[in-house]
């Protein structure tokens, strides 16, 4: 009786908690990853546990009678077997399956809208994304995929947050692995391309070994299912769950004062990249904007990367003023349509996410930084000093040629 009552009461307070999918009045089926401020890692996930199990009563256990769910088989990092995980062929076919899960608009929401799903509410709703992700790449024949869960203390910085970051007290994602690297897909995360392992755990802003790992099948759902031998959820149950986060996207937009028409149609924050030089040092951004002189024309020419071959190399970008494999020719000025107009201190338009250019005293180089969070006036902070983050600005490169100032 002690732990039903203690179950009530954590029922009852719904204004303790920010209760997720499954509740009294909800008809989703899946586990909230969110943590409250303040709500330690065992807190939030005892109470989900609890409500779990009382209010489904189902439990699925291997042969010594222990349950064998991502939550209670979570280990360390170093005990997880990567050699599980599917190796697919190829990098760019695993870039060219991200693009396509990040950017496919195959949900309709309730005002007859076509949606992508919700990558912009980082707050909740993992496991959902992470099922219909694996379910987008299925069904387009891509090569098969695993589902790893983190446990711990999580917090990540996001631009798509009213705070400029977001609590979990678990995270899950699509893996798959290319010549034995791991590749998290995870556009919450990360939009611009699938993301490193290790790099996906850094963002995670906690040290590794305090986090918790299990790695399960692509149909595992949430926290409370069975890792290895999950019930397929429906997809029509998929879709009425992503469609509650689907609002939730819109209202954090709007509470974000962003825009909305173009952000959830065609102008996702991830369309809006900086210019990058394009020379062998570059960075290998898929969807990202690159600029080179033309001697041949001896014009500045525009380039959208459209993918990498398998070894992640690009080919070289045309010379009249063509496309090939890897580019898109755009023009020869900056166009809007692609890119976003960089910045300079006290200049009005900004929004978070603008790029700004600084010139340090005493230092010849021009260094660029990206907008990652306001105060609540709408106001920002001073740059960061030797090119590094803080609360307000993202370092990103520096030595960008003259050409990118002209506008």
């Amino acid at each position: 009786m002690i732990v039903n009552k203690a179950i009530l009461i954590l029922l009852l307070t719904s204004t303790w908690i920010q209760c997720w999918a499954i509740d009294v009045n909800s008809e989703l089926t899946g586990i909230s990853a969110t943590r409250n401020k303040g709500e330690s890692y065992e807190s939030a996930a005892l109470k989900y546990e609890m409500l779990y199990l009382n209010l489904k009563q189902t439990k699925k256990r291997n042969k010594r009678g222990i349950e064998y769910t991502p939550k209670n088989i979570a280990t360390s990092i170093t005990n997880i077997d990567f050699s599980e995980i599917p190796k697919w062929d190829s990098y760019s076919n695993l870039n060219n399956a991200f693009m396509s899960g990040r950017d496919s608009q195959f949900i309709t929401d309730e005002n007859n809208v076509k949606r992508r799903l919700p990558w912009l509410y980082p707050q909740d709703g993992c496991f959902v994304r992470a099922a219909l992700l694996s379910r987008i790449l299925t069904d387009n024949n891509y090569q098969d995929t695993k589902k790893l869960f983190v446990f711990g203390k999580l917090k990540a910085t996001t631009i798509n947050a009213p705070d400029g970051s977001v609590s979990w007290w678990y995270h899950v994602a699509v893996v798959a692995s290319v010549q034995d690297t791991v590749y998290v897909f995870d556009p919450s995360i990360d939009p611009s391309a699938p993301i490193k392992l290790n790099k996906w755990i850094k963002n995670l802003t906690n040290p590794v070994d305090e986090l918790k790992f299990s790695l399960c099948d692509k149909n595992t759902y949430h926290p409370f299912s069975s890792c290895n031998n999950p019930t397929k959820i429906s997809k029509n149950i998929l879709l009425s769950d992503i469609n509650y986060y689907l609002n939730l996207e819109k209202s954090n937009l709007i509470d974000l004062k962003r825009n909305i028409k173009q952000e959830l149609a065609d102008n996702p924050p991830w369309r809006n990249k900086i210019i990058y030089l394009a020379d062998e040092s570059s960075p290998k951004t898929v969807g990202g904007t690159y600029v080179k002189y033309n001697h041949y024309s001896n014009k500045v020419e525009y380039f959208i990367l459209n993918n990498f071959n398998d070894e992640q190399v690009i080919n070289d970008i045309p010379t009249h003023q063509n496309n090939n494999s890897h580019w898109t020719y755009i023009g020869t000025s900056f166009n809007e349509n692609y890119v976003q107009k960089i910045m300079s201190w006290s200049e009005d338009g900004y929004v978070l996410g603008s790029v700004f250019k600084h010139n340090p005293p005493n230092y010849k180089k021009t260094v660029y930084f990206r907008l990652i969070n306001l105060d609540t006036d709408g106001s920002y902070g001073d740059f960061p000093t030797n090119n590094q983050d803080n609360r307000y600005w993202e370092y990103l490169e520096e030595d960008y040629p003259s050409l990118l100032k002209l506008k």
